[in-house]
């Protein structure tokens, strides 16, 4: 076996310089990791420059009636999530990924071209100018709420299927950083070009970026071909351009019927619950606030210290304790430190609280969970990458979100406040927490069948056993 195909399966050099050893990377990984960490960055910034726009919108339709825009964004990933099904049975993934992406960019011009022209638009549809802005503002609200849960859970669908276990556990925590970078990025944006470019111009800035994601993708297409040839059999011999096959509703099937896919839905359930409560509580808390502009730079400048915070702990925390601890002990850390956050509301139930609480369950979310979430992919088959984990992304995630605000609209209407729903997100805190560790123990157990594997030689794949 050449060098470069050893460095691909994983065999550690003799010696590295200290910058490969910070961010984890090895002889033959540094292309990949680059263009990774380019892509995760133009994504995140092209959504969190037009992120302010959507919590703007929200506060201007009512705070007292999100339920309704999460109703209808629930609905529309269920009719979505069987096309993008479709789409991934049948096209290889070098040109469904291109696909989705081109898809968003059209989406975001016409955007452009509804607010550019809209008092032209609204005299063609015979509406109140006005009234037709609203509208138009509320659905631009609900479709960067459904443009940024699917394109992130492709990236990382993207991720896990070009990267080996071995590789995610070192690897995954620098490109999140990426990602985090361009989240710190956008916000610093918007708020810098929104007063001297307008509002709507965001839209065309964020469609440029999401053509630089495409071109990245075009990059790393070759570098996944090679590790697959260097790892033959690792998805017992499957072509990685070949469609992945299966039917439409594959991803719901897959995550009812394989074990660690229902306890990673579940814990996907119980940690958007947790941040809908703290969502909602912020919303209802500034709506008293009545200067639109300084909601606007509040959600944005809330934004920027929650990526902050999350690259800190990626660089700091999460890069070195991922590959030493494994996943299962991130995934209970926040917990843990959303407990905290919540008993202090209780106490304190003000808008500083609040937003200290979304500072840090969100910043150790994005910092830690999701990276340690993300290497669990990487030990299940094609399939369950792109089909279940999409489910789980978007479908699962906005079921939850919807539960929740309807669960708040009718706890609400009993009496309960904030320093109540304090006391429902310490229980709900406490359900993640027990979930984390049932996925401890099952990363654990895997950990076990690759070591036995390893030590009898090459054969079965690792990463699949126990997945279904």
């Amino acid at each position: 076996m050449s060098a470069t195909a050893q460095d691909l399966a994983g065999a550690p050099p003799p010696r590295q310089p200290w910058w490969s050893v910070w961010v984890g990377a090895r002889p033959g990984e540094w292309t990949a990791l680059a263009w990774s960490f380019a892509y995760f960055f133009c994504l995140l910034c092209a959504y969190y420059l037009i992120r302010p726009m959507r919590d703007e919108m929200v506060v201007r339709f009512g705070a007292d009636r999100m339920q309704w825009i999460y109703t209808v964004v629930f609905v529309i990933m269920l009719a979505i999530t069987p096309a993008y099904g479709w789409l991934v049975s049948r096209w290889p993934r070098r040109r469904f990924l291109p696909f989705v992406y081109l898809f968003f960019i059209a989406c975001l011009a016409g955007f452009w071209l509804l607010f550019r022209h809209n008092a032209a638009l609204a005299g063609l549809a015979g509406a109140d100018p006005g009234a037709f802005g609203r509208g138009s503002a509320a659905v631009l609200a609900i479709w960067i709420t459904v443009f940024n849960l699917f394109v992130v859970s492709v990236f990382w669908s993207f991720m896990s299927d070009i990267y080996a276990p071995d590789q995610s556990r070192r690897l995954f925590a620098t490109i999140a950083t990426g990602g985090t970078a361009g989240a710190i990025a956008g916000p610093l944006l918007a708020q810098t070009l929104a007063p001297t470019l307008g509002v709507e111009r965001l839209l065309l800035i964020s469609a440029a970026l999401l053509v630089l994601c495409v071109f990245c993708i075009a990059r790393l297409i070759p570098w996944a071909r090679a590790r697959e040839r260097a790892h033959a059999g690792q998805d017992a011999g499957q072509d990685a351009d070949a469609p992945i096959g299966g039917g439409l509703l594959a991803g719901a099937r897959l995550v009812f019927q394989v074990p660690i896919l229902r306890r990673l839905a579940l814990l996907m359930l119980l940690g958007v619950v947790v941040g809908t409560i703290l969502y909602n509580r912020q919303l209802h808390l500034q709506s008293a606030n009545p200067d639109s502009i300084g909601r606007f730079v509040f959600f944005a400048r809330l934004d920027l210290w929650i990526n902050l915070l999350a690259v800190a702990i990626q660089l700091g925390a999460t890069r070195w304790l991922l590959p030493r601890l494994g996943a299962g002990w991130l995934l209970m850390a926040p917990a843990v430190a959303v407990i905290v956050c919540f008993a202090a509301i209780h106490g304190h139930p003000t808008v500083l609280a609040v937003a200290i609480a979304q500072l840090v369950s969100r910043g150790i979310g994005f910092g830690m969970l999701t990276p340690a979430r993300e290497t669990l992919y990487t030990r299940v088959d094609r399939e369950s990458r792109y089909k279940a984990k999409n489910f789980i992304d978007t479908a699962v995630w906005r079921g939850g979100d919807l539960v929740a605000q309807w669960g708040i609209v009718a706890l609400a209407g009993i009496g309960l406040a904030t320093p109540g729903f304090a006391l429902v997100g310490i229980g709900v805190a406490l359900g993640w927490l027990a979930v984390g560790w049932r996925i401890r123990r099952w990363e654990r157990a895997q950990e076990g069948v690759a070591g036995t594997v390893a030590a009898s030689g090459p054969g079965t794949t690792p990463g699949r056993t126990g997945a279904r």
